[in-house]
């Protein structure tokens, strides 16, 4: 089994209670490679998503992500609640996988490890943080929340 350290970015505009709300995150993933693909939330540590190649264990990824925000905005009374639950969010760290993943930033850094097609940044520079941005209150329902659809066209 092989594991990569990666830094994902997401971008995504989240309807609440009275809100809507453009949410930046940046975190730590470890993605692990074997007969199936996993990745594995180092930062924020409540994510999972797998699949049989990267690209549908980054959907499932992704789309768990997704979920918990809109969950999170379902449930938040106003926009301050739901800040601040983003917040508390990013400051979980799944441990385990957090030393695998240091394990593999390790060996990128040595010149061991490297997934083609992907940059190497440098995680000095590069933190797991989120920016939560009040858009507009104007009419906005958590209701109004998607998750990406995918259908073959004919």
């Amino acid at each position: 089994m092989d594991n990569y350290p990666l830094i994902f970015t997401f971008r995504d505009f989240v309807a609440g209670k009275g809100f809507l709300a453009h949410v930046t995150m940046e975190g730590y993933v470890l993605l692990e490679e074997d007969e199936m693909c996993w990745m594995h939330g180092v930062q924020p540590g409540c994510l999972t998503g797998g699949g049989p190649n990267r690209d549908a264990a980054f959907q499932v990824f992704k789309n768990t992500y997704l979920t918990i925000l809109f969950d999170v905005a379902e449930e938040a009374s106003d926009f301050d609640a739901f800040k601040s639950e983003l917040r508390s969010l990013l400051k979980q760290v799944n441990v385990p996988f957090e030393r695998d993943w240091m394990e593999a930033r390790e060996r990128v850094r040595a010149g061991g490890l490297e997934l083609e097609g992907l940059p190497i940044r440098k995680t000095e520079k590069t933190h797991p943080r989120i920016f939560v941005n009040l858009v507009t209150s104007h009419k906005a329902k958590p209701s109004r929340n998607a998750l990406p659809t995918l259908s073959q066209a004919a």
